[in-house]
Formats: structure tokens, sequence, C-alpha cells
């Protein structure tokens, strides 16, 4: 979306999203992406979005890494910063898989092997 309200329609091969760090969880030792590069070459869009967090690994019903992150490139050569969130899911063995033992919030998440 344009400052201006208008929108333009971004397809699969319009940009690229690439991996610029990781971050390994000590509870999980599930490997996340940590930081990317989002290129959009047609607009200009160049940005690198990290994490505020590394460890933002979620333990619920299912394990998966959500949080905060901090925006900054450059948008047609000017340079732009943000704030968004980033919510990753299927890393790790039993990634996507649900918690079989029901537990309380005030409960400790079970030892891992």
């Amino acid at each position: 979306m344009e400052p201006d309200g208008s929108q333009h329609e971004v397809t699969l091969n319009d940009f690229a999203i690439v991996p610029i760090g990781e971050w390994t969880s000590p509870t999980t030792g599930f490997a996340y992406p940590a930081g990317w590069r989002v290129t959009v070459p047609e607009r200009s869009i160049d940005l690198t979005v990290t994490p505020l967090i590394p460890d933002q690994e979620m333990d619920v019903s299912f394990i998966y890494w959500e949080g905060a992150v901090k925006i900054s490139g450059t948008w047609q050569g000017e340079p732009v910063t943000g704030k968004g969130y980033v919510e990753l899911t299927g890393y790790g063995a039993d990634a996507g898989q649900f918690n079989a033992e029901p537990r309380s919030v005030l409960e400790p998440a079970p030892a891992r092997a």
C-alpha cells in the first residue's frame, strides 16, 4: 500500500525473503530463522527484519515462534523504519504437533530430552 492509499498486488514471483540469521531454542533445540532480508525489486523495496528478542518461542498447544520485529531499509531509495510481527511454524521435530497432555496455564512445560 502506498502512502496515498493506493494498492499494488504483489505475487510470489515479485519478492524474496532470505533468512540472515538463526536462533536455536535452548528449551526445544529447534532452530528458527532469526532475521530476514525482504526485497521487492519492482517496487524498489529492500528491508531488513530483525527480532526484538531472539527467544520468542511459544510452547502452548503446539510449539512455534512468534514475536515482535523491527524493520529498517529503503523504499524507492529513501530510508524507512518500522515495527512488525512474525509468526513461524513448522520448525523442529515436534513443530506443529499438539501437546498430548493438557496443563494449566500456571504449570511449567514438561522437560524435553
